[in-house]
């Protein structure tokens, strides 16, 4: 391939794939060995599910003479002889004399790193995220608590909390701070007890209990406006780096092209977060038609199917907060629909054979099985001894549960499947020779956002900072650093909270909500920062909820080999 060329130099070798990952590199050297340990070098209590924490880096001196900002895909596609970045207004800032003083007061003093090294495209959207982990949304007292699923039997603690960037860092008196990342948690929000609940994974839940409920909703709406505005600038990130980077791939015009319906597949290693902390090394398919397969082997075998995507609500690549890792970065996160094969996932995680793994959880069903016939037998002889009459045992009672997606027509071979739904999955594509490890991801990530229909693709990128859609929709032009303020989210956490409870929004609906609130700001000239005026006024709400298409994953788990499912239409 052409590309290739573009990128060797004398120590290729040494470029490896994302150091934000360590385990990564032994993964790709050692095909044989399907997971590696997930490192993380925090301290002790640090929660978070994508476990990747490294060194601010931001830089001590910020220009305030940056202005509106474009993607386009027209100068990326072009054939011209001189290419130019499509980021035409992202300037870079001038160093010297001009000092922080842009920043809120609510922010902490950014602490100093050079980044004079970026590139010019980049340097605007970097200096955004140096200002959001630097910001300072939350602080107060609050009751916390980490041992129970029990409200009544929490042992509640007094504690200091602050959400500064993205963590949490909860001070208990006597103890370790606690440092919570909040920027994939699920939020459960219970206005009738004054709490807030935040998942870092399935089995680790941190609750906070506080007096009253204007607390509890001021510490709610500032966790909703951080991840708000944490994956609005991963986003303008990736598209500041597909501008900066993907414009010089020798084969950029036939990779964005809308025809090209080519079916992009990869070696890969990825992670449920939500599930566990090991690396998976995984074949990775990504259909033109709104589907990611993910396998086990490469021999795309329904057998090796660990999981599918559909229904991307988004996919970014994540800024490494070192700039000298830029190029170093492969990292990418995708939000959406993820059915697993939890069988199969159990097996490749504890190195085991799938079948004795069914066979574990067989024998332990059967046990289960044998206890509640034998309980129900007792139950209705004691009714027919008790009332002389003899009746059938109501079949609820002796039929053991299928906690699988169950579906009249599924064939039955099929539901032996055990599958788990999740939504956040993260990928790294694994490291080619001669060629850089961003260029690799930018080169799965394309095809990606083709699949899902996200920022615009497969047609072509929005650019507009009008555009939900948009990767750049809504971006503070400096000097202004961050997209709200807490009195606004706050409002408009007030005004839609009754609706959220009984609607059920989940963190991506209160997206939407955000959203929408950007999009009436800058319909009034809004370009960033504080907003005067009162947010009730302006009846802000989710007007159109997320839906997705109907799908059944069991279809696409069936074995194709089998007479009785050569018959069945998969729907795509």
């Amino acid at each position: 391939m052409g590309f290739l060329k573009l990128f060797k130099r004398k120590n290729s070798s040494r470029d490896k794939v994302n150091t934000n990952v360590a385990a990564q590199e032994k993964s790709t050297n050692a095909a044989t060995k399907t997971t590696t340990d997930f490192t993380n070098n925090n301290s002790n209590n640090y929660y978070s599910p994508n476990n990747i924490s490294e060194p601010l880096a931001s830089d001590s001196t910020i220009g305030n003479d940056h202005s509106n900002t474009g993607l386009s895909t027209d100068s990326l596609a072009s054939g011209s002889t001189k290419r130019r970045s499509s980021f035409s207004l992202l300037k870079k800032p001038s160093f010297g004399t001009i000092d922080t003083s842009i920043s809120h007061h609510t922010n902490k003093e950014i602490r100093a790193k050079r980044v004079t090294d970026l590139p010019e495209e980049l340097m605007p959207v970097v200096t955004l995220i140096n200002h959001q982990q630097s910001r300072v949304y939350y602080k107060g007292h609050a009751y916390f608590n980490h041992a129970s699923n029990n409200l009544n039997n929490y042992q509640w603690t007094p504690a200091y909390v602050e959400l500064s960037g993205s963590d949490i860092n909860v001070q208990v008196e006597g103890n370790p701070n606690t440092f919570i990342n909040v920027c994939d948690c699920e939020l459960s929000f219970s206005k009738a007890e004054n709490t807030l609940s935040i998942s870092v994974t399935n089995e680790s839940v941190l609750t906070f209990k506080f007096n009253t409920l204007e607390e509890v909703v001021a510490f709610y709406s500032a966790v909703l406006l951080c991840k708000f505005e944490y994956q609005q600038l991963q986003e303008a990130y990736t598209g500041a780096l597909l501008s900066s980077q993907a414009i010089h791939f020798s084969d950029i015009k036939t990779l964005l092209s809308p025809s090209n319906k080519n079916v992009k597949e990869e070696w890969t290693v990825i992670r449920f977060p939500f599930f566990n902390d090991k690396c998976i090394r995984a074949y990775i398919v990504i259909k033109p038609n709104n589907k990611v397969e993910i396998y086990t082997s490469s021999s795309k075998a329904k057998k090796h199917l660990l999981a599918t995507i559909t229904n991307g609500q988004s996919a970014y690549t994540i800024y490494s907060n070192d700039p000298s890792q830029i190029q170093n970065n492969s990292l990418l996160r995708i939000y959406g629909n993820c059915y697993i094969n939890s069988d199969l996932l159990e097996a490749v995680v504890s190195n085991d054979d799938i079948d004795s793994i069914r066979s574990k959880k067989m024998r332990s069903r059967t046990s289960s099985l044998s206890k509640r016939l034998s309980m129900t037998s007792l139950r209705s002889d004691d009714n027919s001894r008790a009332q002389n009459m003899h009746k059938r045992t109501n079949s609820n009672d002796t039929t053991l549960s299928n906690n699988s997606f169950n579906n009249s027509k599924t064939p039955k071979k099929l539901m032996k499947k055990n599958l788990t739904f999740t939504q956040l999955v993260y990928i790294i594509p694994e490291s080619h020779a001669s060629v850089r490890p961003v260029e690799i991801m930018l080169r799965m990530l394309i095809p990606v956002l083709n699949s899902f229909s996200l920022y615009g693709r497969p047609t072509k990128f929005i650019s507009s900072r009008t555009d939900p859609n948009s990767l750049l929709f809504g971006l503070p032009q400096l000097p202004n650093t961050y997209y709200l303020n807490t009195k606004s989210a706050n409002d408009l956490v007030s005004l839609n909270l009754d609706h959220s409870i009984s609607e059920a929004w989940t963190s991506s609906d209160w997206n939407y909500v955000f959203k929408e609130l950007l999009g009436t700001l800058m319909e009034k000239g809004w370009k960033g920062g504080a907003f005067v005026g009162d947010v009730a006024n302006l009846n802000i709400t989710l007007k159109n909820k997320h839906e997705t298409p109907s799908y059944d994953p069991m279809e696409d788990f069936a074995d194709r080999s089998s007479s009785a499912n050569r018959s069945m239409s998969v729907p795509e």
